[in-house]
């Protein structure tokens, strides 16, 4: 059923009836926070075309994020490579703990409230942990006692004690979250033994010159 309604939703912004976008979208908010008052004032904040967009951007990230549909919706709106290059400048601005705006959504984050440093401790049960230092306001030793600094042993045999920082995780990698263009090559090549059987097949959208596989 969310599937049909953000639909539905996106659809109707589309053809701007804001109206029946926010029914749509309300019935999918509901299900998911059960109060009247908080759907109503979160939909109320919609006012325009294109934050009910954002919005259905940022809910069908959320309602199906487990269902490896995020890549051909990112796709349909001509955001892939966008929506890459947003990823990768939280997680730049993540690792030297400052302020980012997302160019998608227009939302901001403060990451100098992040900790470099990761506490842990286990509760009454021996099984739950709790951790401190990876949310937003966490900058700095935890409160009270039974915490422990997490670390981890580098490559010469010395401990890491500072986790979300630049340089213990290279902005190298971060860039390879993609190495061609993805509004380009946006989908994987077809297969050398189907255009093989298949004269009628060819490697055609932003792929010519990839190897066949």
């Amino acid at each position: 059923m969310p599937t049909s309604l953000l639909m539905a939703a996106e659809a109707a912004n589309e053809l701007n009836d804001l109206p029946y976008a926010k029914e749509q979208l309300r019935k999918v908010r509901f299900r998911a926070f059960k109060s009247n008052n908080t759907v109503d004032a979160y939909l109320d904040a919609i006012g325009s075309k294109d934050a009910m967009f954002k919005a259905i951007y940022r809910e069908r990230m959320l309602e199906f994020s487990c269902e490896q549909i995020r890549k051909q919706d990112l796709i349909r709106w001509g955001l892939l490579k966008k929506s890459l290059d947003d990823v990768k400048g939280k997680m730049k601005a993540m690792l030297d703990h400052t302020t980012y705006t997302s160019a998608v959504t227009g939302d901001s984050y403060d990451f100098s409230t992040i900790g470099t440093k990761v506490y842990y401790k286990y509760d009454a049960d021996g099984e739950t942990i709790q951790l401190h230092g990876l949310d937003f306001g966490e900058a700095g030793e935890p409160d009270g006692e039974g915490w422990t600094l997490y670390t981890s042993k580098k490559t010469d045999g010395t401990l890491e004690e500072e986790y979300i920082k630049n340089g213990t995780t290279s902005t190298g990698r971060i860039d390879m979250i993609y190495r061609y263009d993805p509004d380009v090559h946006m989908f994987w090549p077809i297969f050398k033994q189907s255009i093989t059987t298949n004269g009628l097949l060819a490697n055609d959208c932003g792929l010519s010159g990839a190897i066949a596989i």
